[in-house]
């Protein structure tokens, strides 16, 4: 057996460079290749390398990834309709809590940067934390108004 370097790449692509490898190879070896320290064969068939690396065949890998991307774009959507919502909650909070002279500059990126979150944080959060990640207006002490 000849061990023989791949450099990143999904499962499927060093499988598949892997075997055209094999393929140019004179010796008729079967070739080794390292991936997330576990092995792939020049001989393996998608299912043999998938149970390898994932401990699933591809067909059961492949609709768990279905399944995820799913919930993902599902819960991507209900966010985003939520975002009118959120982000004139997030306008009435920041009243009293970030001084006036950046309010005009806060309005305008709350829909902005909720956009760029999901739903992972949570919506619910303190405006001091929404202040830290929406435009880091809280690593500046001179914009949140002290009580």
């Amino acid at each position: 057996m000849k061990e023989v370097t791949l450099y990143g790449g999904t499962i499927d692509s060093c499988l598949k460079n892997l075997g055209k490898m094999a393929a140019a190879d004179e010796s008729g070896e079967v070739l080794k290749a390292v991936f997330n320290d576990k092995y792939l064969l020049s001989t393996d068939t998608d299912d043999d390398a998938y149970l390898r690396i994932t401990g699933k065949t591809k067909a059961e890998h492949d609709e768990e990834v279905r399944k995820w991307m799913e919930d993902y774009e599902a819960k991507r959507k209900a966010h985003e309709a939520r975002i009118p919502e959120l982000t004139e909650h997030y306008r009435k909070v920041a009243r009293g809590v970030i001084i006036e002279s950046e309010l005009e500059y806060w309005d305008k990126i709350v829909p902005i940067r909720l956009g760029d979150l999901d739903d992972e944080f949570p919506c619910n959060a303190p405006t001091h934390e929404w202040a830290k990640v929406i435009g880091n207006i809280y690593d500046n002490p001179k914009l949140i108004k002290r009580h």
